[in-house]
């Protein structure tokens, strides 16, 4: 497995692994376009041979970065696929000299906390009904933060 920058060429792959992931809560084809033109977004892909089976969109300005979304094919998860791309945005938060990188999660989200504590996030709040979701019961969000 590998880890590298993405660019529009994978947004239809992206997509349909969001869509497996998050359903009806998945990022649009013009969400996820709209993302990688934001200035400092990087998005990495995670491949196997030449298959795409996971991506992460990392948004990085002045002095923070923002994990904005992190989708595995199902059949690929805990794998360490999603830990490879955290870590792989972490260095590229580092590189890029901010102080933080910030996430949010659903608090239900077991699987997905349980790995960002593994990767060194911390949580710092909860951001209360942030999520429209049908997935989890609770709407609310953790912040995790991770201090580079």
């Amino acid at each position: 497995m590998t880890v590298k920058p993405i660019d529009r060429e994978k947004i239809e792959e992206m997509l349909l692994i969001e869509q497996s992931c998050f359903e009806d809560e998945a990022w649009t084809k013009a969400m996820l376009c709209e993302g990688l033109e934001c200035p400092g977004a990087v998005y990495l892909g995670a491949f196997e041979g030449d298959r795409l089976v996971g991506y992460l969109a990392l948004l990085v300005s002045l002095d923070f970065a923002d994990i904005a979304t992190v989708g595995v094919v199902p059949e690929f998860q805990r794998r360490g696929i999603g830990k490879a791309l955290v870590e792989t945005a972490v260095f590229y938060a580092a590189r890029a000299k901010v102080g933080k990188i910030f996430l949010e999660v659903n608090e239900e989200n077991l699987p997905a906390v349980s790995l960002y504590a593994k990767c060194g996030f911390k949580q710092e709040g909860v951001r209360k009904n942030y999520y429209d979701t049908r997935r989890f019961s609770s709407r609310d969000a953790l912040i995790m933060a991770k201090t580079l």
